[in-house]
């Protein structure tokens, strides 16, 4: 017999009023990501040289898969979850916005070096002779899974992929970032550099912000959404219901709606506006006049009405 959830804390049937309201932001989240995947295969048909070139296509395909998991929370009224994903929506626009307002070429490159070399550091967990595999083992003994990784080790495909990896590193457009790469990891807390902490970037995400002058975005956004992330901020789910007794919130609680829809709308428009003038100038016109005829009077709404009293 299948049990279902306790209504007061898991209710799964919401009245019309609640559904429209829902459906209604998160259509128009739903409209600025329809109107966003064309223009990645915009960029995709645009010819670039090099192993680089899809870089920041990709990071903000990533932006985009994002976006569309935040709408189909919004539609089932999953909103905390989705302030977990805005705390990744935000970190993933800072790193693009890095990418494309500086060198973006060189910054791709760094993205790629970085990459490769955590898969090799990776393979080489499971490969006997090497000194991080037998720290990677003392761990494994002491995991309480007590799983046998033996069969892992020294697979001939995955020495043959860690091969492959390294020669990519030996390629000409990639030796010069591979030395710079080096040099960082050799400074102090920089063991396992991110991608933009290369040629002396900065060293975290509260640097990056700070860098590109989006200090504002990593305080009320990237840090107040990290207490969801962390599980930090767990007593949001309870409220006093008076003479020291405590009430849980219900799960799918609607409350932050507006506001959500509204911090993800903004933060894509944004993203997607830097993502044309630097990737495709000559769609720049289209995307103006998109935005004005179709979205910023709906934006604009979105931001003024009480949608207690939303009524159609």
């Amino acid at each position: 017999m299948e049990i279902k959830p306790l209504e007061e804390i898991l209710p799964i049937d919401r009245d019309e009023y609640l559904i429209k309201i829902q459906n209604h932001c998160s259509n128009l989240l739903r409209r600025i990501i329809n109107n966003a995947t064309h223009y990645i295969q915009f960029d995709i048909d645009i010819e670039r040289l090099g192993k680089d070139n899809h870089v920041p296509t990709l990071m903000f395909r990533n932006i985009i898969e994002i976006s569309d998991t935040i709408s189909i929370l919004i539609k089932e009224s999953s909103i905390e979850p989705c302030k977990i994903l805005l705390r990744s929506l935000l970190e993933n626009i800072l790193l693009l916005i890095y990418m494309l307002e500086g060198d973006e070429k060189r910054n791709a490159l760094c993205y790629m070096v970085v990459r490769t070399n955590r898969e090799i550091k990776k393979y080489n967990k499971f490969i006997d002779n090497n000194q991080s595999s037998k720290q990677f083992k003392l761990l494994i003994e002491k995991d309480t899974l007590n799983l046998n990784f033996d069969r892992f080790m020294n697979h001939p495909d995955l020495i043959k992929a860690k091969d492959s990896k390294s020669r990519l590193l030996e390629e000409p457009e990639f030796k010069i970032v591979q030395s710079e790469y080096l040099r960082t990891s050799k400074k102090k807390g920089c063991k396992n550099p991110e991608w933009y902490t290369l040629y002396d970037g900065p060293k975290n995400i509260f640097e990056l912000a700070e860098k590109l002058k989006k200090t504002i975005h990593y305080e009320f956004f990237y840090r107040k959404f990290s207490e969801s992330v962390h599980g930090n901020d767990i007593f949001k789910g309870m409220i006093s219901a008076g003479n020291g007794k405590g009430q849980i919130i219900q799960i799918r609680n609607f409350k932050d709606t507006q506001k959500v829809t509204s911090d993800t709308v903004s933060l894509l428009l944004e993203i997607f506006y830097l993502y044309v003038l630097k990737r495709i100038p000559n769609k720049k016109n289209d995307f103006n006049n998109w935005y004005y005829l179709t979205i910023r009077n709906d934006f604009l709404d979105l931001n003024s009405r009480n949608y207690i009293n939303y009524k159609e």
